[in-house]
């Protein structure tokens, strides 16, 4: 939600977890990395919410990010019926051409 709220019936999508670069599988991007010295082992990602199965695991993939830094930015992915939901504080415009 953009005021950063979450309601009664959103559901949850996605979600940023920290994985070992090992279970990504490898992608240019790592090749290069790894080649020139990489950025750490450890990388962000988004995660689809489906294969979670418990709070318990939830909660475990929400402190995943931690690794990172405690300044670390989380991005959840939540479905909303907007017919249940207020109206924003302010509508998006179309971009002028």
């Amino acid at each position: 939600a953009a005021n950063g709220s979450v309601m009664e019936g959103d559901i949850l999508h996605a979600l940023t977890v920290v994985m070992d670069r090992a279970n990504l599988g490898i992608k240019t991007e790592d090749f290069v990395s790894s080649v020139v010295g990489g950025l750490g082992r450890w990388r962000q990602t988004i995660m689809d919410a489906s294969y979670i199965n418990t709070v318990d695991d939830l909660v475990s993939q929400f402190k995943s990010n931690t690794m990172l830094g405690s300044d670390t930015e989380l991005l959840l992915i939540f479905e909303r019926d907007i017919s249940t939901s207020p109206a924003p504080a302010e509508t998006l415009q179309p971009v002028p051409k």
